[in-house]
């Protein structure tokens, strides 16, 4: 009996006080299905239960003066659960450990008068207007650029250090051609009667000038030609001679570029992705903003990160796990029966598809639902109690390729539900709680993606190691963000969640299940896992030790292993 929504859970309060002989007033209502909604997933109805009976064995412990239970009453038998057994209880576990799915992300836009996130007015839909297309970019530009003026080479006002970094507005760029730079167009008509050395010494000249820095997406409204956009306005912008930084800048990155305005176009001189916010300035200047979503509060930090450290937790992650190749499975047999006597607290699996080899097909539906039974098969043969996620990937049916991406359908995993209650298929991309850890896990095959649609090369463009992509790849995603940072007839993007591909602030992990080598690297704070493909990798998987991140020397955190 799943639940589907805070409907059916309230129903479930009620009806559970109703036969219990209690009468359970709004307040105290709304308190407790607070607390559980954490508890309330489609695979956790068990969890639920098992709470809803903590609290009213609780309850029954009470010296009340009627049936009806208030919310000082209800308050008071939640401390008391929360107090009494640590991360043992049901409710504790889930401050621990919890799963926020793509659509449950919140959103906020940032309002520049007041300097904060403020949450989103409206609901998100499926069927956003066209106006959430624009939103979803202009939202990414101002929180780059609120971060970017916070930085001390930037100035935000007049009196600020006259050496700071001014950024110009498109606005105020396109404004300059009509009172310092028209002077000599009667020259540009002699254009063709120069020689070749006259040319040169054109180019020379238009490219001297103030110089300006300015902040803006990158796009291609012609054929052959570059523009910089911002919400004012959007200029040519002409990059053959300029330095490029070390990412990978496709159409829609948002960039910074110092050159000169000229002829009404923008000559870059040197183009940088804008620097990340280390993730502890941005809780400073938005304490008590819960951007990842899931339920967290700030009190809670301190006991939360010490609870980390003492359980010595362990994430066992795979990607493409091809569940119709037979040798995939007796795999997953022996990885199962070796972490087979581990304490299920200790232990989380993190499942990444595709999950089929050939997920195309007619057949391609049965097949899957076959072989997640057959997988449903082999955990229950070990008895494996802890948490597994399963993330769909880009291929696997049920959806069309558009994200955020809706679990894998009920129709093909019931079976499987059933028999692995402790399984959760959530979305793609999903979202983590673990203690006060925020962790990302994405599908997608980035690096191709990125590769084949970037737009302006890398500076070192000659060091094409794995090495040097890798950090390519991350820099792209933390600056720029984003998890998606491709136009969209590349990536199509649900705009009404587009805050579910967001990275700012920072996560403290980031998982793409990338069809790349095997690979972990820190970046800006955080840390980025690659598991790689599972079947064509050679059966390899990535270990990750949340609660070794918080120590003074974090060189254990991850462990590469491979299936014997």
């Amino acid at each position: 009996m799943p639940l589907r929504g805070k409907r059916d859970l309230g129903a479930l309060i009620r009806r559970k006080f109703k036969t219990s002989g209690l009468l359970l007033q709004r307040p105290a209502r709304e308190l407790l299905q607070d607390a559980l909604s954490a508890v309330a997933r489609e695979q956790d109805f068990a969890h639920v239960q098992k709470a809803l009976s903590l609290v009213l064995d609780n309850i029954n412990t009470l010296t009340l003066k009627s049936n009806a239970i208030d919310r000082d009453t209800m308050e008071q038998v939640l401390s008391a659960l929360n107090n009494s057994g640590g991360t043992t209880s049901v409710l504790d576990r889930t401050k621990m450990f919890q799963i926020v799915n793509a659509f449950e992300v919140p959103a906020f836009d940032y309002d520049p008068d007041k300097k904060r996130f403020l949450p989103h007015k409206t609901a998100p839909t499926l069927a956003a207007d066209a106006d959430a297309k624009s939103a979803m970019f202009r939202h990414r530009f101002n929180a780059i650029r609120q971060r970017l003026l916070r930085r001390k080479e930037f100035a935000t006002h007049a009196s600020a250090n006259s050496a700071a970094i001014k950024l110009t507005t498109v606005d105020a760029l396109l404004g300059l051609s009509s009172s310092e730079f028209d002077d000599d167009d009667d020259s540009d008509s002699d254009a063709n009667e120069l020689d070749e050395d006259g040319v040169v010494e054109r180019a020379q000249r238009r490219t001297k000038g103030p110089l300006v820095t300015v902040l803006g997406m990158i796009s291609l409204l012609q054929e052959d030609k570059c523009f910089l956009e911002d919400p004012d306005g959007k200029v040519e912008l002409v990059v053959q001679n300029a330095v490029f930084p070390d990412a990978l800048l496709t159409e829609t990155s948002i960039i910074l570029v110092e050159g000169v305005y000229r002829d009404r176009k923008l000559y870059a001189h040197n183009i940088a992705s804008p620097p990340a916010e280390p993730r502890a300035q941005t809780d400073n200047v938005f304490s008590g903003t819960n951007f990842f979503g899931g339920h967290f509060k700030e009190d809670d930090r301190a006991a939360l990160i010490e609870e980390e450290m003492t359980q010595d937790s362990m994430f066992v992650i795979l990607s493409d796990v091809w569940l119709d190749k037979p040798e995939v499975l007796a795999k997953l047999r022996t990885l199962f029966e070796g972490y087979s006597g581990a304490e299920p607290e200790t232990v989380k699996y993190i499942l990444m598809g595709n999950f089929l080899s050939a997920p195309y097909g007619k057949d391609a539906r049965q097949t899957l639902e076959q072989c997640f039974n057959e997988l449903a098969d082999i955990i229950a043969q070990f008895n494996i109690t802890s948490d597994i996620v399963l993330v769909p990937g880009p291929l696997d049916p049920g959806s069309p390729s558009i994200l955020p991406r809706p679990p894998l359908p009920t129709t093909l995993t019931r079976r499987f539900r059933t028999r692995v209650p402790n399984a959760t298929f959530t979305t793609n991309p999903a979202r983590l709680r673990f203690g006060a850890q925020e962790i990302v896990l994405f599908r997608e095959d980035l690096t191709s993606k990125l590769r084949r649609n970037c737009l302006l090369p890398p500076r070192d463009q000659d060091g094409n190691d794995a090495e040097d992509i890798k950090l390519h790849v991350i820099k792209t995603l933390v600056d720029q963000s984003t998890l998606v940072p491709l136009p969209l007839h590349v990536r199509p993007v649900m705009w009404g969640f587009s805050q579910a591909l967001q990275l700012y602030p920072v996560p403290d992990v980031l998982v793409t299940g990338d069809r790349t080598d095997t690979s972990s690297m820190a970046y800006e704070g955080c840390v980025w896992l690659n598991p790689g493909a599972f079947f064509i990798s050679d059966y390899s998987f990535l270990c990750f030790y949340p609660g070794r991140a918080r120590a003074d020397d974090p060189a254990d955190t991850v462990e590469y292993c491979k299936v014997p």
